[in-house]
């Protein structure tokens, strides 16, 4: 009879170690393991060890194992918070990396879309400059007689009329008396 308490009181221990140790290990073994593979793997283990090393032992003793128990347990609980908040960190920043990676990727699409298009329209630019100049050249090499008869007449012109209005100052200023 005592050592069914004492077992029963072990086994009670036992679940609540396992309880915690199945829900740590489930975070880094694949997802395809259930929880009842690991706590059936667990169990038979540590019930084994338990078994075997403290079933004879004292009331005081098995009151130090409880709280040892207690302790681990609380500890290992606190462990699975941490590394289950850190956990829920890291996914987060895989996701806004994730994001920042598409977003660079989207800029750079983007840039090499202007700089293609900034090619094509240099290329456009150039291209146009040269048929301009073409056309005005080719008209001006095609009304260049015209321009030169205009340009003679104008000089002939300019001529004709200066010596005019030489002759017209020259009588004016010679029968007015503005220069006497």
């Amino acid at each position: 009879m005592k050592n069914q308490r004492k077992s029963d009181n072990l086994r009670a221990i036992i679940e609540t170690v396992m309880n915690i140790g199945s829900s740590t290990l489930s975070l880094w073994l694949p997802r395809g393991i259930s929880d009842s593979v690991i706590t059936n793997i667990a169990s038979d283990v540590v019930i084994e060890f338990f078994e075997k090393r403290f079933l004879g032992l004292t009331k005081e003793e098995q009151d130090d194992v409880r709280k040892r128990a207690q302790i681990a347990s609380q500890y290992l609980n606190e462990a699975s918070k941490v590394l289950t908040e850190l956990q829920v960190i890291l996914n987060k920043r895989t996701q806004e990396l994730d994001l920042l990676m598409s977003e660079i990727d989207t800029k750079r699409t983007e840039a090499e879309h202007w700089q293609d298009m900034a090619s094509v329209n240099k290329e456009l630019a150039q291209a146009l400059t040269k048929e301009v100049q073409k056309q005005i050249r080719a008209e001006l090499d095609r009304n260049k007689t015209r321009r030169q008869i205009l340009a003679a007449i104008l000089w002939i012109f300019t001529l004709i009329a200066g010596g005019v209005i030489g002759v017209l100052f020259q009588q004016w200023a010679t029968t007015s008396n503005v220069f006497k």
